[in-house]
């Protein structure tokens, strides 16, 4: 066979559509069409996966009750959440703005030069 030549080797293992192609007989392969399908399928898959993770997270993060970084009393407001190695933990810290004001005077301080 000269290069450019194509032999027509049955179809596809899928779906039995026929494919021009070069190589091995002993090779089934796929049509464009069943690859495709394939990645589609495997996109929805991992989309899915990832949705029950982000659920799970949400879940968690719910149950846990969180307390203010400066007072220490229980934030009730918190939901956003923000991935993290240790597990989901909420964004929010503090339980008002004049904690959040506090805490961020109080850092300042110490980190003075």
């Amino acid at each position: 066979m000269q290069a450019g030549e194509y032999e027509v080797l049955g179809g596809c293992k899928r779906c039995g559509a026929v494919i021009m192609t070069t190589g091995s007989t002993l090779i089934r392969r796929i049509c464009d069409e069943c690859r495709r399908k394939n990645r589609v399928r495997a996109n929805q898959n991992l989309a899915a996966r990832r949705k029950q993770v982000r659920q799970r997270d949400k879940q968690v993060a719910a149950q846990a009750v969180l307390l203010c970084a400066s007072c220490e009393r229980p934030i009730t407001e918190a939901e956003r959440i923000k991935r993290t190695w240790d597990g989901p933990k909420l964004v929010r810290r503090y339980c008002s703005d004049a904690c959040r004001q506090r805490a961020y005077r109080d850092r300042g301080q110490i980190r003075r030069y």
